[in-house]
């Protein structure tokens, strides 16, 4: 079996109040994982230590087969990523920035000008490039960071609540990159409370609970275990058991 494009293996992290319970999981080429769960169930944190924000206290993350904190800028190499909150430069106008992403991440100029042309279009950017980022709204400050994040190669995409603040527009164009990136063979992991967009593209859900993995499986499979016609009443369900 070939190796995951993302792999992580019994991740723990004490922040005091809240601690990351052996958290393992893995992401494989082509596949959309879904990372769901209450608000504080610790899918914020589990992210953050993936992308090599926190350290953990024990376990692993490995991307390609690259650990990610004892070979971060390595590993980091291959994924991208749009955070929960995203912090940018408030003063610099759009376009600035995203050439400015594309350069520290090494895009080649040619290639960057294409990508940024296309994504602007497709997010309907086109009116806020000489805008500052200080004077943007959150729903469109949340499609530069996703545009921002898709400019790079990249072989893993990581989201934290991406559809935060999108209109329905951006999101349904969202969804269709994703499926697009799936079809490259990308992996995609992704962290949502919209349980309408999981189930559209999830090809496994890892559901957390208490900073704890409690099940690892298919939408599909969630859905008939539990006697459910929708993936949001079985997942309610599950976490009404376990609390």
């Amino acid at each position: 079996m070939e190796e995951p494009v993302l792999d992580v293996i019994n991740v723990c992290k004490n922040l005091g109040k809240f601690s990351l319970r052996g958290i393992s999981f893995s992401v494989q080429e082509g596949q959309i994982v879904a990372l769901v769960g209450p608000n504080g169930a610790g899918k914020t944190t589990t992210i953050r230590v993936i992308v090599g924000l926190l350290r953990p206290d024990r376990g692993y993350v490995k991307v390609r087969g690259i650990d990610v904190h004892s070979r971060r800028c390595e590993a980091l190499r291959y994924l991208t990523y749009v955070p929960d909150t995203p912090i940018m430069y408030g003063e610099l106008k759009v376009l600035t920035y995203l050439r400015l992403v594309a350069e520290v991440r090494k895009v080649p100029k040619h290639v960057a000008e294409v990508r940024i042309q296309e994504l602007v279009e497709r997010f309907e950017l086109k009116n806020y490039l000489n805008r500052k980022l200080a004077e943007l709204s959150r729903g469109t400050l949340q499609k530069v960071a996703i545009v921002s994040a898709l400019l790079p190669d990249f072989d893993i995409i990581v989201l934290d609540e991406p559809f935060n603040n999108l209109d329905p527009v951006a999101q349904y164009e969202l969804k269709e990159v994703l499926k697009e990136i799936r079809k490259r063979g990308k992996g995609i992991l992704l962290s949502s409370h919209i349980m309408g967009h999981v189930e559209d593209l999830a090809d496994k859900v890892v559901l957390m609970y208490d900073g704890r993995v409690v099940l690892t499986t298919t939408p599909e499979e969630i859905v008939r275990k539990t006697g459910s016609t929708k993936l949001e009443d079985a997942l309610v369900r599950i976490l009404r058991e376990a609390s």
